[in-house]
């Protein structure tokens, strides 16, 4: 399979070795930063290279994007032009009205992905919570006025020595393995 490659920076080069680790070719390379496109180049071989996703034109079968947080929205939307399944990272975006909008104007099939779900801090944490290290856990919900305990009764005012998770940031692990999901 061929992959377009948005995104040449540090998780960019972790795609590239997981890909090409499962048999990925590389078709293209995508990167705002000159200094990364010539080491991926050569690094790992990419006979296209350049600074915009609308200059690729060659075949592929997959886009994958790993660029900053800021820049999620608007590279969504110009892979999107390619028509071909999107590898996204985590976040999705900046905030639920970007989410919400590239829900509705996103065509392509696409998979949100976290690369690094199983870090071994992961692992640490939940074994602290798991033994009650840190105190009783609550979950954040979209209303950021809200947090409910894990039973879902409302709970409002969160001590210093209380955990409190994001569902929608990178610690959305902890909340699965807390579920029993992770």
């Amino acid at each position: 399979m061929k992959l377009l490659m948005v995104g040449l920076g540090s998780m960019g080069k972790y795609h590239i070795k997981k890909f090409t680790a499962l048999g990925f070719e590389i078709a293209g390379g995508v990167d705002t930063d000159p200094k990364a496109i010539e080491q991926a180049k050569v690094r790992y071989s990419i006979p296209w290279t350049g600074s915009r996703i609308s200059d690729f034109h060659g075949e592929v079968d997959a886009v994958s994007i790993a660029v900053p947080d800021s820049m999620h929205r608007d590279c969504y939307l110009e892979a999107d032009r390619i028509g071909k399944p999107l590898f996204l990272e985590k976040p999705l975006t900046r905030s639920l009205a970007d989410a919400e909008y590239l829900n509705t104007n996103i065509k392509s099939p696409c998979m949100v992905n976290f690369s690094k779900r199983n870090i071994s801090a992961l692992f640490v944490l939940k074994q602290m919570l798991d033994e009650c290290q840190l105190g009783e856990t609550y979950y954040k919900v979209r209303n950021p006025d809200i947090v409910l305990k894990p039973d879902g009764k409302q709970y409002r005012g969160i001590s210093r020595n209380q955990i409190c998770i994001g569902i929608a940031c990178d610690t959305r692990n902890v909340v699965c393995f807390e579920l029993g999901n992770g």
